[in-house]
């Protein structure tokens, strides 16, 4: 596939090379604490799954006000 020359002047992620770097220090052997795109390595708490499911079944479906 062919693809627009315009896309040569898009740069790369630097969120995404910078957990890819971690990725392979990691690989190596080095303890790290990875901070970099917010995935958690535990569950989400009973309670808060339960007020999810209870806010869905309630009909709250919806975006909250722009103005906050």
């Amino acid at each position: 596939m062919k693809l627009a020359d315009r896309m040569n002047v898009i740069k790369p992620s630097g969120t995404i090379a910078m957990a890819e770097k971690a990725r392979e220090l990691t690989r190596s052997g080095r303890k790290l604490y990875n901070l970099d795109i917010g995935e958690p390595d535990f569950d989400t708490p009973e309670h808060i799954k339960r007020a999810a499911i209870d806010a869905l079944v309630s009909g709250f479906t919806h975006y909250t006000s722009s103005l906050g």
